[in-house]
C-alpha cells in the first residue's frame, strides 16, 4: 500500500520579470536578517498572516493584492474589519494593485505596479497561492491520474485510480488545511488497516486565519 502525502508548495508567477529576486513563505523562515521593509503580494491566509508577523517584528510592511478585498471566500463584513484592523496596526494595504516586474537597485528591490506606482523594499514576498507537490514522484509511470491543476485524483476514501495507491492532504487539492489532511490520513488508516470504511466529510469544515485579529469561520457566508 502506498500513501502519497507530499503536500503543496508555493506557486510563483515564473513569467514575471525579476521574479528571481522575490521569495515565498518557505524562504521567509530562512532570512539571514530582519528586513527593514517588506512588500507581501497576495490576499489569502498566508499573505495576511505573514503581514501580521513581519509588522509585529517592527518591519515596515506593505500588502499588495489585486482583488477588491482580502480573504476571498470569507464573510464580507469580516474581511473589511480585518483589513481596517491591519491598517490600524500600521500595515499599508494596496488593493486592486498588481506588480508587473521587480528590479534590483542600490536602494533595494523595486516592484513596479501595473498602475505605474513603484514600491521599494528590502524583501518582496509572493504568497499568491500554492500548488500540489507531485513533480518528480513518478506518478505518470505508476499510472496515477492527476487533474488539470496537477493534484492527485481520489475518491471519497482517498483512493486513486490505481488499486494500491491512496493520497491525502494538499496534494489532492480538496481542502488545503492541516487538520483536514490529518483527518483524511486517519480515515485512510481506519479504512485500510482496521476494517472500518471511513469517509471524511468535506462539507462545513471550520477554518481559522491567524491574522491580527484572528478569524474563525464555519458554514455559509451571508452572501
Amino acid at each position: 500500500k502506498i500513501l502519497i502525502a507530499t503536500g503543496g508548495r508555493p506557486w510563483m508567477p515564473n513569467d514575471l520579470p525579476g521574479i528571481e529576486h522575490a521569495i515565498t513563505s518557505n524562504e521567509a523562515f530562512h532570512l539571514e536578517e530582519l528586513p527593514k521593509r517588506i512588500v507581501i503580494v497576495g490576499g489569502g491566509y498566508i499573505a495576511v498572516e505573514f503581514a501580521g508577523i513581519f509588522n509585529g517584528l517592527g518591519v515596515e510592511t506593505t500588502l499588495v493584492h489585486r482583488g477588491p478585498n482580502l480573504l476571498r471566500g470569507f464573510d464580507d463584513d469580516v474581511r473589511a474589519f480585518v483589513a481596517s484592523q491591519m491598517e490600524e496596526r500600521g500595515i499599508k494595504i494596496r488593493l486592486g494593485a498588481q506588480i508587473a516586474k521587480i528590479e534590483k537597485t542600490e536602494g533595494g528591490l523595486v516592484g513596479a505596479c501595473v498602475d505605474g506606482h513603484n514600491l521599494t523594499a528590502d524583501v518582496i514576498m509572493f504568497a499568491v497561492g500554492r500548488e500540489p507537490y507531485t513533480e518528480g514522484l513518478g506518478l505518470e509511470a505508476a499510472g496515477v491520474a492527476l487533474d488539470d491543476t496537477g493534484a492527485v485524483k481520489v475518491d471519497d476514501y482517498s483512493k486513486t485510480n490505481v488499486e494500491n495507491i491512496w493520497a491525502v492532504g494538499d496534494v489532492t487539492n480538496r481542502i488545503n488545511l492541516t487538520p483536514v489532511a490529518i483527518r483524511e490520513g486517519q480515515a485512510f488508516a481506519l479504512t485500510e488497516f482496521h476494517g472500518q470504511p471511513t469517509r471524511f466529510d468535506h462539507e462545513m469544515v471550520a477554518s481559522a486565519v491567524f491574522s491580527q485579529p484572528p478569524v474563525g469561520a464555519v458554514g455559509l457566508s451571508e452572501a
